[in-house]
């Protein structure tokens, strides 16, 4: 996806012809001051549709309803505005979508959520968690909270503390160590996870973590990379991410107390 053009200034161009609410080209009166090259928005004052320019020429390309605003017909002489909306900001940089903490210690599920303007946007995802268990456990993670069997592959290699190791698994999740540190406020695991192919184009969705991890105390301290693919029965987009929490780790989801202070944030990217 190219990545947007943003220029200083006020800066509006008319539309020469009439359009209909499907044709994707229009002429502009000017391009005086607007950027030499694709993408950008413009915002038509008259409708409120959001446009995407994508070529440009003597006319321009555009996807219509950008960022789900409604498509209109397009007058002549229809003021059409470049504006820098947040579908120009989130596809040109990474932005945050969502955020979760936990209050209270407990077995639960946190999610975070792609928001619907967000979902035809996001190439990519990136999640950070941090956050710790009573116990010596495992986190996992879903996507759109898919349970089917064997639809996760997960693969792992760690060192640290005078060891190391690696395994290779198969299950309905995504798993990386929890660790556990009593008392608070040593945090057990601090997560980097960036999805890939997040939008609904590709089938396979990749992930590649980055996991720091502390166990017994803050007395043994691992780094983690862990690998992995989620290949549901169609293409579809990641709308949510789920997390949650084994009982010393025995593989069962939602089974174990994640500790307060658990920190689940979601960005997207281009």
């Amino acid at each position: 996806m190219p990545l947007m053009q943003f220029v200083n200034g006020l800066l509006q161009t008319l539309s020469v012809n009439a359009q209909t609410a499907t044709d994707t080209v229009f002429t502009p009166s000017t391009t005086t001051g607007f950027p030499f090259q694709p993408q950008f928005t413009l915002l038509n004052i008259r409708t409120g549709e959001l446009l995407l320019v994508t070529a440009m020429g003597a006319q321009w390309t555009i996807v219509r309803g950008y960022g789900g605003s409604s498509t209109s017909a397009i007058n002549a002489g229809d003021a059409l505005q470049y504006s820098i909306t947040r579908e120009m900001l989130i596809g040109g940089m990474m932005v945050k979508l969502d955020e979760q903490t936990l209050a209270a210690d407990g077995i639960s599920v946190m999610t975070v959520t792609v928001p619907s303007w967000a979902a035809g946007l996001c190439r990519n995802l990136q999640v950070r968690f941090t956050g710790t268990t009573t116990t010596n456990a495992f986190f996992m993670f879903r996507l759109n909270n898919d349970a089917t069997a064997n639809a996760y592959w997960d693969s792992y290699g760690y060192s640290g503390s005078g060891s190391s190791s690696n395994n290779f698994t198969n299950l309905t999740y995504w798993r990386c160590w929890a660790g556990y540190s009593n008392p608070l406020p040593f945090i057990g695991t601090d997560v980097r996870m960036d999805i890939q192919n997040a939008d609904a184009t590709d089938r396979v969705k990749t992930m590649l973590m980055h996991q720091w991890l502390s166990q017994n105390n803050d007395q043994s301290i691992y780094t983690m990379s862990l690998t992995g693919r989620w290949a549901p029965a169609a293409p579809v987009a990641i709308t949510s991410i789920q997390v949650s929490v084994d009982a010393s780790g025995n593989g069962t989801w939602n089974s174990g107390t994640i500790r307060a202070g658990a920190r689940f944030i979601l960005y997207g990217v281009p």
